[in-house]
């Protein structure tokens, strides 16, 4: 199920019922407010998808709150209002598709029309300013980030030794568990996560990959959840009320502190033992901000944004 203008649904991460008192108080009274406000303006008829019904000021939220799994909510939603559905996250707008011939008309076909994401605080912090492909929008920046992620992230040639030595690496281990019980879904998330270790940093350290990778999932809880104050962005008080702003911007720094440490490290000659690490992700893109031959500025920032994006999508 593709799901457009939004993002993947957890509910119960900043949860609109943990509020104190005072505060569920004053948002009763902003909706009374926004209410009339919705009533008394003269809104042009827009041609929408068919959807399920609204209330004001939250719109479709208490249809996905109301059960621990968004996503079969959102199913049953589908197959009682079609494969184009139209929903409303507080004052966020969102068009979820569920057939494989409306998604293609909309990614192959139409894809231009719907290039460019919802700008969301989250996002803008995790991805340095909306500076990798998957939230950048429509443009030159964009066009030449796809090249070189389709370059060297995921052409077969890119890294293929480290992807079939750790798949060989993983069949050997099954091997050796038969006829005892193996948690497969563990080890084909480590499998992951030690391609991308190598092909990113050149050598896979143990200690590093699980700091990291328990920083990713701690990133990752913050930009999938519900947060209020992402469905209402025009109430930016809201983000100081949850505190997400903070919360983001002081991840956002170890993150940055890590990466910082990476590319340092890369930067430095290696010996013999770690001559492997030339031709890792990292220093390919080292060389591509030494060469100059892109037409934009190609950043620090961006190395970054090129290295998370390995991670989260």
């Amino acid at each position: 199920m593709l799901i457009k203008r939004g993002l993947a649904l957890n509910p119960f991460y900043h949860s609109i019922i943990h509020f104190p008192l005072f505060l569920a108080t004053f948002l009763t009274i902003l909706l009374l407010i926004f209410t009339v406000k919705l009533l008394s303006k003269k809104k042009p008829t827009l041609h929408l998808p068919p959807g399920p019904w609204k209330l004001p000021f939250i719109g479709s939220i208490h249809h996905l709150i109301a059960s621990q799994l968004p996503h079969h909510t959102i199913r049953d939603l589908a197959k009682k209002h079609g494969p184009l559905m139209h929903l409303h996250l507080g004052e966020i707008p969102m068009v979820v598709i569920s057939s494989p011939r409306v998604s293609q008309e909309i990614l192959k076909t139409q894809d231009l029309a719907f290039t460019n994401r919802p700008e969301l605080l989250s996002i803008k912090i995790s991805t340095y300013n909306y500076s990798n492909i998957a939230f950048a929008p429509y443009g030159n920046y964009w066009r030449q980030m796809r090249k070189l992620c389709t370059l060297e992230l995921l052409s077969a040639k890119s890294f293929a030794s480290i992807r079939k030595e750790e798949a060989f690496n993983l069949v050997q281990y099954v091997e050796s568990k038969s006829g005892s019980i193996v948690n497969l879904t563990e080890k084909i998330y480590a499998l992951t996560n030690a391609v991308i270790c190598r092909a990113a940093f050149g050598k896979r350290r143990k200690e590093e990959s699980v700091y990291f990778m328990s920083l990713i999932e701690e990133f990752s809880l913050m930009i999938t959840g519900l947060d209020i104050s992402e469905v209402f962005p025009s109430l930016k008080f809201l983000r100081v009320i949850t505190g997400t702003k903070e919360i983001l911007l002081k991840l956002h720094k170890t993150f940055d502190n890590v990466l910082d440490m990476i590319i340092e490290d890369h930067k430095h000659k290696y010996d013999e033992e770690e001559s492997s690490r030339k031709n890792d992700l990292v220093n390919l893109l080292l060389n591509l901000q030494e060469s100059d031959t892109l037409d934009f500025s190609f950043t620090t920032d961006n190395i970054k944004a090129v290295i998370l994006v390995t991670y989260f999508f």
